[in-house]
C-alpha cells in the first residue's frame, strides 16, 4: 500500500465548537470548503465567519489551509494566517475574530 494514501486518509478534522457541523470531517482529495453558507463542506453558522471563510486542499500526501479572503482572519495555533499553511498533526484552525 503507497504510505501517502495511508497518511491523507487519516487526515482528520475534529470541532470544538458545537455548533460547528459536521462534529468530524475527514480530509480526503477534494476541497474542503469552510464557511458559514449551506455549500460548504464544514460549516460554523456564526456572524464572526465568513460565507465562504477558508479552505484545505491536498498537497501531495498533505494538507494546505488558506484563508478565502475572510474579513476576520483564519488562525493556525493562535497565529494569524498570512498565506497557505501547510498543516501538521494536532494544529488547531480558529475561525473570526
Amino acid at each position: 500500500m503507497d504510505d501517502d494514501v495511508v497518511v491523507a486518509s487519516r487526515a482528520l478534522l475534529l470541532a470544538m465548537s458545537d455548533d460547528i457541523v459536521p462534529q468530524e470531517y475527514r480530509l480526503g482529495r477534494d476541497l474542503c470548503t469552510i464557511g458559514r453558507i449551506q455549500g460548504c463542506r464544514v460549516r460554523a453558522p456564526r456572524d464572526d465567519i465568513s460565507r465562504l471563510h477558508a479552505r484545505i486542499e491536498a498537497s501531495g500526501p498533505r494538507f494546505v489551509l488558506t484563508d478565502a479572503g475572510s474579513v476576520n482572519g483564519t488562525y493556525v495555533n493562535g497565529r494569524l494566517l498570512t498565506g497557505p499553511h501547510l498543516l501538521s498533526d494536532d494544529d488547531t484552525i480558529g475561525l473570526g475574530s
